[in-house]
């Protein structure tokens, strides 16, 4: 069986510590989301832009589509 390019692409992304970072840092952004919704967002988006010509801007375009998706985070107030 062959691998199309755009699996290819995708595996190369997805598996890539830069993805596992943006991962992490939205699990910590979205609490109230879990784990494994956020990662399953941030892999479909990656999945979805793997064969973008450019690709040194996929990571800031997964995130802001992840966080489109999400809507905003919760904040928990601080003491002052």
């Amino acid at each position: 069986m062959r691998t199309s390019s755009t699996d290819q692409g995708r595996d190369r992304l997805v598996g890539s510590s830069y993805v596992d970072e943006l991962a992490a840092q939205l699990c910590g952004d979205y609490r109230h989301v879990a784990p494994a919704i956020v990662r399953a967002c941030v892999d479909a988006e990656y999945s979805r832009l793997a064969d973008a010509r450019l690709q040194s801007f996929i990571p800031i375009l997964v995130e802001r589509a992840v966080r489109e998706r999400l809507g905003r985070p919760t904040v928990t107030p601080t003491a002052a």
